[in-house]
């Protein structure tokens, strides 16, 4: 979904040419009525899977769901922690937990797998990146550039583009951190709260 809306918005931009004092546009014929569209032109499979439920895989909060080789991952804000559930429901593991030793935090807003290293990395709000393994297994902890507040993080690459609430007019939103090291690569996006 996310790369329909990217590529309409790509041609919406590069369809316009400016000639001078006037712009030449192709206008794009749009019907505006409302139809239902059916279940099966969304998705391929709706199944519903029962989540094992007792003190150690009560959710909360949850706020990101991701899945991976048969795996789901749930990030709950309300814990705050990772689960890690099969594809019948049962409770895998945590990934991390709440404190202040080696591998814990105070709170977890989002979270990233990397495939391609087997890893798990979770955002703090207050600028730490923890990485674990897919089994749940502290591996270390970046500390990220000095921001106000990071919301959210998405993998790019290599990278990682995080999502901060500024302060300031001069604080950039965006930041692109490596994601072996927590360095800002580049940021963008500076602007009013």
């Amino acid at each position: 979904m996310k790369n329909i809306l990217l590529t309409l918005l790509l041609f919406i931009l590069f369809s316009c040419k400016s000639t001078g004092d006037k712009t030449d546009c192709e206008v794009l014929h749009v019907d505006l009525v409302e139809r239902p569209v059916p279940m099966e032109e969304l998705f391929s499979k709706i199944s519903v899977i029962p989540l094992e439920t007792n003190d150690s895989s009560f959710l909360v909060r949850p706020v990101k769901v991701i899945i991976k080789d048969n795996r789901y991952y749930i990030v709950d804000e309300g814990v705050p922690a990772v689960f890690s559930f099969d594809e019948e429901g049962h409770l895998l593991h945590k990934i991390g937990k709440k404190g202040q030793g080696p591998g814990e935090y105070r709170e977890v807003y989002d979270m990233i797998v990397d495939e391609s290293k087997n890893q798990v990395r979770l955002l703090s709000p207050f600028g730490s990146l923890y990485t674990y393994d897919l089994e749940g297994n502290f591996i270390k902890q970046n500390q990220l550039p000095e921001k106000s507040n990071y919301q959210a993080m998405e993998q790019i690459g290599d990278n990682i583009m995080t999502w901060t609430i500024p302060v300031s007019s001069d604080e950039p939103c965006i930041t692109i951190v490596n994601a072996d090291n927590g360095k800002e690569v580049s940021s963008l996006w500076k602007g009013p709260r």
